[in-house]
């Protein structure tokens, strides 16, 4: 995967933004949660009493940022310098 500067990265994070806001149906059946210290990203359903998650991203880099369309989860990842999807 390509790196990205910090300039580059927080660019792509707002275009990631403005995904996340252009499919806000999708993006609303689930909330998602970084978790820095052990590199994985987390989604709960919103629509649930429960905290059960529904399924977890490993294998990241420090998440910092996520965002989401129609299709994929993103994942801006702070010590690498890197977008997942």
């Amino acid at each position: 995967m390509k790196r990205l500067s910090r300039l580059s990265m927080s660019l792509v994070l707002c275009v990631l933004e403005m995904l996340c806001i252009s499919s806000a149906a999708y993006a609303t059946t689930y909330v998602y949660a970084s978790n820095y210290t052990s590199n994985t990203v987390t989604a709960y359903p919103i629509n649930t009493t429960t905290s059960t998650s529904t399924y977890t991203i490993s294998g990241l880099n420090g998440p910092t940022g996520v965002a989401v369309d129609s299709n994929y989860v993103y994942v801006a990842n702070f010590n690498g310098n890197t977008v997942t999807a």
